[in-house]
């Protein structure tokens, strides 16, 4: 992960950053904008501390004992997004199963669950933290109710085959599937 300024002009490389026992396939600044969350196909990720420059391996993944059952056992972290105010993280995990994290305290305790009937590719959180998208490998997507862990609307990208992205503007208007 290189850090650097953008201004437009000259941007001098400031850090590379090397986890070899990590090969990141994402990276999520914390709403906060104190750390940086590094996650790929692991069961573990790694936060990077902005002012002090430490790297911070999760202790013991992100599901501890609770869902590390065997063959219901998440085995990446590569699909997750957090909400606004950063309280909570939404990974997704195997078999169309989404968890909710509480991220207060950033030890990835999980406080929920919900379900989409096929994997999940990405997730949007709208900009009231309260409601999260997810979009399947059958490019469906849903809207959930994080509050009540229900599907409010859901509904399928008719030209969507194959579909990895979904984004929506900071106002929560609009929404971009590809």
């Amino acid at each position: 992960m290189k850090k650097t300024q953008v201004d437009g002009h000259t941007n001098p490389h400031l850090q590379t950053l090397h986890i070899p026992t990590l090969p990141v396939t994402n990276a999520q600044f914390h709403p906060s904008g104190t750390s940086v969350l590094l996650t790929g196909h692991r069961p573990f990720y790694y936060t990077y501390d902005l002012q002090s420059g430490a790297t911070t391996r999760s202790p013991r993944g992100l599901w501890g004992t609770t869902f590390a059952n065997g063959d219901n056992a998440d085995h990446s972290m590569h699909v997750c997004a957090f909400n606004a105010p950063g309280d909570v993280l939404a990974v997704a995990g195997r078999r169309g199963y989404v968890h909710l994290v509480d991220w207060r305290t950033g030890a990835g305790q999980v406080i929920g669950s919900v379900k989409a009937n096929t994997g999940v590719k990405a997730l949007w959180w709208l900009p009231n933290g309260r409601a999260l998208m997810s979009l399947g490998e059958d490019a469906e997507a849903y809207l959930w109710d994080v509050g009540t862990r229900r599907c409010i609307h859901r509904w399928k990208d008719d030209g969507g085959f194959g579909s990895n992205v979904l984004a929506g503007d900071r106002s929560g208007s609009y929404i971009a599937v590809g």
